[in-house]
């Protein structure tokens, strides 16, 4: 649950083996569950343990949003991985979409970046997917 499958031994060591990287540098983008902290600090504590660098992207709130050229330098630049969480999908794709994060992203896989997630955070990358984002009580 809550998205920690990613952190399955197995699962854990293939992420960090595609990055073909010993210490891939991590961003975190929570936006499905509304970039709460608890659930930043939950997702990056293995990867830290690994000696991973580890940042996040927020945009769920319009005044945490950064600047394009920030995003773009974190997502593009200089993520290895992106971890995105669980929680509600059809907030977090309309909120890259009204940000940009969305082509970010894609710019970011087409350069190899590994994209990954658990829940709404795996299904994200995809062009559909079942979803219940919609149901009345998957708000905040």
């Amino acid at each position: 649950g809550k998205g920690m499958a990613l952190y399955m031994p197995a699962v854990f060591r293939k992420v960090i083996e595609l990055s073909g990287k010993a210490h891939p540098n991590i961003v975190y983008i929570g936006t499905a569950s509304f970039d709460k902290d608890e659930n930043f600090n939950r997702h990056s504590k293995k990867f830290l343990a690994k000696g991973c660098a580890v940042d996040r992207i927020n945009v769920a709130e319009r005044d945490s949003v950064l600047p394009h050229e920030e995003m773009r330098r974190l997502v593009v630049d200089w993520a290895d991985v992106l971890v995105c969480s669980g929680g509600n999908t059809l907030f977090a794709l309309l909120r890259w979409k009204e940000t940009g994060l969305d082509l970010l992203i894609k710019e970011a896989a087409t350069n190899g970046t590994v994209l990954c997630g658990g829940s709404a955070g795996a299904g994200c990358w995809f062009t559909s997917m079942h979803s219940d984002s919609l149901r009345p009580d998957n708000v905040k």
